[in-house]
């Protein structure tokens, strides 16, 4: 319980003293003011009424109720001075502005008497300690019980400035005239001003999905004693909202601080920041606000570009050869900060109709660079096929822009060439290129097209050309021929030289990328003549030769045909029959020769079966001069045989020594393997006989001249090889 002092203390225990024996007599009794007294009782009664007292016999405690608790009276007297708490003043503590003074007021525990006329007194100081406090003039006055708890407003105006500080003071009273001492509020600092808010979210127009937001907030401070220092901007509150309007109404608070992230979801809503300025300082303040929409950003580009590792791509895309696609005025309203494009997409295209319908490249399309493919899955096979790359925006937001496609280049391959191709000069004879001499191939300048990369030259490849006119008629690869250089050999049947053969080279030009060009030939040359020495190696056990011999034959053109000069295997050319002069014989359409000394002969001897009307291709022992020599047949023969002038043997003998560089030599025959007739009045030549009455040739020096006898298939004679 409350305690409160007594007063009267004589006088007091007297009368309680008196009403103990009343109290013994009767409960209770009204004081003349009809509240009850009750002079002792054991607990306090009930209910119980504002006033009443009563003396407690079990503490022997005197006990006073006030309305709300029985408090003990203690003490020599009943003060009657009731106090004040809770004082505060609210308003804008600015000139002109209107503050007003609430408190809470305290009766005496004692008698609990009511407020009534409680005094309020506005003062104003210099500082916040109430240094040089002043009244107000004309700012104190009495509070009725009407007014009680609320002090009376106030104006604030001279002598209060811009620089003073402000308090309440209240002076209680009660009902019964009791006063308490004066209790003052806090000093409050009066300012002459207002603070303004403004706030930019951004400079753009609308946000966008992904942007960071750290808005500019201002603060404008007006009046005398306003500024950053006094009302400290720290001290300011930022709120943001997202709403379907540029409003706080109804708006959803999405999050607080000087930063925000706008989200996907925001597409679409406006986002807004409320500043609330630092009021500490009690001035007029503005909220400032500042609303944008988040709205799909639309990137777009104005050019695609596209270049090559060559020099031109202003026309062509080179097949196996990259291109790189850029693009040019990337722009985006509004741009998000640092964004210059890098997110956009890239996709390559076929076209085989001047870009009506494009095809996407399958493999490899969908970046900045792309190495072209006409291998490509999707590589149109037909019509004129171009190539473009299209590149889609994208904003740094993840906002997708329209595609915008480059020219079309037209995909080709490259094509390498050489300008020319010829045969080194160095190797030529009087414009003939010689049996047993290495011709070489000299190339022209390297070239490609349609763009010429001249870094791209691979390594050429050759092959060598054969053909019976300059015109390059019947032009035949010589196989096995496909390197730089050549080896003439007109004696290798592979190689098909005949009489009058010519020679090319054709050179082929590679890329170091895989393309092969178109080949050049070169001018045709002739090989060899007939008329020059044809050298032949024979080798024993070849098939054809009985001796092993290196021998250089003379040849001359005879009718339109060219001949031997010596029987094939005379390793002599000479006017005297001798063992190397006779040559080697050979049986009736058989390819295998023999040689005699006179005495033996060379093979063994074995008797030829074969009756075949014709001497057969592949029996044939001319070949060994190259595969165009061959055993004559009777129009050859008789062409060659109509050059001699003379009648009889020795004429001929004479006339081909003389004239044609050409012998002819009684040299015998073998038949049956036995050798015969040397240095007889005839030579016998096999020819390839077009009857059965025609299959040698013979001049005889008895009476006639010439004649063409049927010889049997076992004789064996001299061959004179023609081509």
């Amino acid at each position: 319980m409350e305690k409160v002092a007594l007063y009267g203390t004589m006088g007091m225990l007297f009368l309680f003293l008196q009403l103990d024996v009343l109290y013994a007599q009767v409960d209770n009794f009204q004081s003349e003011k009809g509240i009850p007294i009750y002079p002792i009782r054991s607990v306090a009664p009930s209910p119980a009424i504002k006033g009443m007292i009563y003396i407690n016999s079990t503490d022997n405690t005197f006990y006073w109720y006030n309305g709300t608790l029985w408090v003990e009276l203690v003490g020599n007297l009943l003060s009657g001075k009731p106090s004040v708490k809770d004082i505060s003043i609210t308003g804008n503590f600015y000139l002109g502005e209107i503050v007003s003074g609430t408190y809470t007021y305290v009766p005496d525990a004692a008698n609990g008497s009511e407020e009534k006329n409680s005094v309020y007194t506005w003062y104003y100081a210099t500082d916040s300690q109430g240094a040089g406090s002043q009244v107000v003039t004309g700012k104190t006055g009495t509070l009725t019980q009407a007014t009680a708890g609320t002090a009376t407003s106030y104006t604030i105006a001279s002598p209060v400035v811009g620089t003073s500080y402000l308090a309440l003071g209240i002076t209680p009273k009660t009902l019964l005239g009791g006063d308490g001492a004066q209790v003052l509020s806090s000093w409050t600092r009066v300012y002459s001003g207002t603070i303004n808010t403004t706030v930019s979210l951004t400079a753009n127009s609308v946000l966008y999905k992904g942007q960071v937001l750290t808005p500019v907030v201002s603060f404008t401070y007006a009046g005398t004693g306003l500024n950053s220092g006094s009302c400290a901007e720290s001290g300011a509150t930022y709120q943001w909202y997202r709403n379907s309007s540029a409003s706080a109404t109804g708006a959803t608070a999405i999050g607080t601080g000087n930063s925000y992230t706008v989200l996907d979801t925001d597409l679409g809503s406006y986002i807004g920041m409320v500043v609330t300025p630092n009021n500490a300082c009690n001035a007029i303040i503005t909220t400032g606000e500042n609303w944008k929409q988040v709205t799909a950003l639309n990137p777009t580009i104005s050019a695609v570009n596209v270049t090559g590792t060559y020099t031109n791509v202003t026309t062509y895309a080179l097949d196996k050869y990259p291109l790189t696609a850029s693009y040019a005025g990337y722009a985006c309203t509004p741009l998000p900060t640092g964004d210059t494009g890098t997110n956009s997409t890239y996709k390559w295209y076929w076209t085989n109709d001047g870009g009506a319908t494009y095809i996407a490249v399958a493999t490899g399309g969908t970046s900045a660079s792309y190495t072209v493919n006409k291998a490509d899955a999707n590589f149109p096979a037909t019509g004129t096929v171009k190539i473009a790359c299209g590149i889609t925006p994208v904003a740094a937001s993840g906002d997708i822009g329209t595609e915008r496609k480059s020219s079309l280049y037209t995909v080709a391959s490259l094509n390498p060439t050489y300008s020319t191709a010829s045969i080194n000069p160095s190797t030529l004879t009087n414009g003939c290129t010689k049996n047993g001499t290495t011709v070489a191939a000299l190339l022209g300048t390297y070239s490609t097209s349609p763009v010429n990369l001249v870094t791209t030259v691979g390594t050429p490849t050759y092959q060598w050309y054969r053909a019976t006119d300059a015109s390059g008629t019947g032009k035949t690869a010589i196989s096995g021929q496909s390197t730089s250089s050549h080896l003439v050999n007109v004696t290798n049947g592979s190689y098909g030289y005949n009489n009058y053969s010519y020679l090319a080279v054709g050179i082929t030009a590679h890329t170091t990328t895989g393309e092969v060009g178109t080949e050049v030939l070169s001018s045709w040359l002739p090989v060899w003549q007939c008329g020059e020495t044809l050298t032949v190696v024979h080798t024993n056990g070849d098939g054809y030769s009985p001796l092993t011999a290196t021998i250089a034959y003379e040849t001359l053109p005879i009718g339109g045909t060219c001949w031997q000069g010596r029987n094939l295997g005379a390793t002599e050319f000479n006017t005297a029959i001798t063992n190397e002069s006779r040559g080697w014989f050979y049986q009736w359409n058989t390819k295998q020769g023999y040689y005699t000394n006179g005495t033996t002969v060379t093979p063994t001897w074995v008797d030829n079966t074969n009756t075949d009307q014709l001497w057969a291709t592949a029996n044939d022992p001319c070949v060994q001069l190259g595969s165009t020599w061959h055993v004559p047949n009777y129009t050859e023969m008789a062409g060659m045989a109509g050059c001699f002038t003379g009648t009889r043997m020795g004429d001929i003998v004479n006339a081909s020594r003389i004239n044609l560089k050409m012998y002819f030599l009684p040299v015998g025959f073998l038949d049956n393997g036995s050798f015969s007739s040397m240095g007889m009045l005839q030579m016998d030549f096999w020819m390839n006989g077009s009857d059965v009455n025609s299959t040698t040739w013979q001049v005889y020096d008895g009476g006639q001249n010439q004649y063409w006898n049927l010889r049997s298939s076992t004789g064996s004679y001299s061959i004179r090889c023609c081509r």
